[in-house]
């Protein structure tokens, strides 16, 4: 009996129609020990440029389920081109059976990426097919009440911090049915999901009810990866939902564990408190302890986050222990903020403590200093950067 060579080598010398339909029957029934073997023939003719080229891409994805692992990556990196036009034209069909294969497949790609740095690095160096994935997967989530393919919400869950025009405006859409399966799943996939993912769900609609639970339970245990995505709240839809999660204030008595933190989870925790709806008096104490920060980072996120609260004289006392911080950023923000007083009121409360800062060891502070209730916000902060400073 011929080895599985032998034929091939055979198959090789016949015409391109008659190997590839060879193979394509060969596939149907080969052993699990033959199937990488005729996977990289078919895709040879394919990359020959056959005129039957298309029937080889096809013939490998009739048969997608039997491949391994490897055997994808060498499809979906040998083949990118092929893909992306064979995924929209079936997942166009009117024929279900036809449709459902194209979502499984997005879906099953989608999901490796994920994990796998082969097939990411393949579905990386193709916009073609991440555009094509894209466009699949909103149709077959589309669909889902449909086919109910398990396999197209974890796609979903999987590109959701990412998703595409397609992705995006299907999780936008309140009056998708397939929300309300996706939510069950994303709730148990939560905890398994790293913060940054969460936090881009937060401008989902689809998705932030559960990125705010998850992101609630992860603060309030002082989760590191959770206060270190802090920075990533800056879009707007993001900040906006943020403001909507409950308990951001409870690190704030616990101090031995503020002090156990990471700097740069410090430094999260004060962002983070920007959209907590603690009581002024907690958020004050709170910060007002970290004049004693190890980190100059941290003293000067501090100093920032004082100033951008409505001042009171509580709060421009704190902002007074923080001018005499041996860092100049930290110590010339701190004035800077006092020196731009608004009211007169507060002009003239102010005007003795700035004379005596006249002994400052930093030239800024003795200038803004100089400068006292006259003084505007941008004209004390300009220059003012955090160059030098160092955790």
């Amino acid at each position: 009996m011929r080895t599985f060579d032998a034929k091939a080598r055979v198959l090789r010398l016949s015409k391109g129609e008659v190997r590839i339909c060879a193979l394509r029957g060969a596939l149907v029934h080969a052993g699990a020990d033959e199937v990488r073997g005729i996977v990289a023939e078919l895709l040879d003719c394919a990359e020959r440029g056959q005129a039957n080229g298309w029937l080889s891409i096809e013939a490998i994805l009739r048969e997608w389920r039997r491949l391994d692992a490897d055997c994808r990556v060498v499809v979906v990196d040998s083949a990118r081109l092929w893909l992306a036009g064979w995924l929209l034209t079936e997942a166009a069909s009117a024929e279900a059976d036809r449709a459902s294969l194209a979502y499984q497949i997005a879906a099953d790609i989608v999901v490796e990426r994920d994990g796998s740095s082969g097939v990411m690095r393949a579905v990386a160096d193709s916009p073609e097919l991440i555009g094509a994935l894209d466009r699949v997967i909103a149709a077959g989530a589309r669909e889902y009440p449909a086919h109910r393919n398990q396999a197209v919400l974890e796609a979903l869950v999987a590109m959701a911090h990412a998703p595409g025009p397609a992705v995006r405006e299907l999780l936008s859409d309140p009056t998708q049915a397939v929300h309300l399966s996706l939510r069950s799943l994303a709730r148990r996939r939560a905890d398994t999901l790293a913060s940054a993912r969460l936090v881009a769900w937060l401008a989902l609609p689809a998705l932030a009810p559960i990125a705010r639970g998850a992101l609630e339970a992860a603060l309030a245990a002082g989760d590191e990866g959770a206060l270190r995505t802090s920075h990533l709240l800056l879009a707007r839809s993001r900040a906006v939902e943020a403001r909507r999660i409950a308990g951001l204030d409870r690190l704030l008595g616990d101090r031995a564990a503020v002090t156990a933190l990471s700097v740069e989870a410090r430094r999260g925790l004060i962002r983070w408190l920007g959209f907590a709806s603690a009581k002024r008096e907690r958020v004050l104490s709170f910060l007002g302890g970290l004049v004693a920060d190890s980190s100059p980072l941290v003293r000067l996120d501090a100093v920032r986050a004082l100033a951008r609260m409505r001042p009171t004289p509580e709060s421009d006392l704190i902002l007074q222990e923080f001018s005499a911080d041996s860092v100049e950023p930290v110590a010339g923000t701190a004035v800077a903020a006092l020196a731009s007083a608004a009211s007169a009121a507060r002009r003239r409360s102010l005007r003795g403590f700035l004379e005596t800062l006249g002994g400052s060891p930093h030239e800024s502070v003795r200038r803004l200093a100089r400068r006292g209730g006259e003084t505007r916000r941008h004209e004390g902060l300009a220059g003012l950067t955090a160059g030098g400073v160092r955790s």
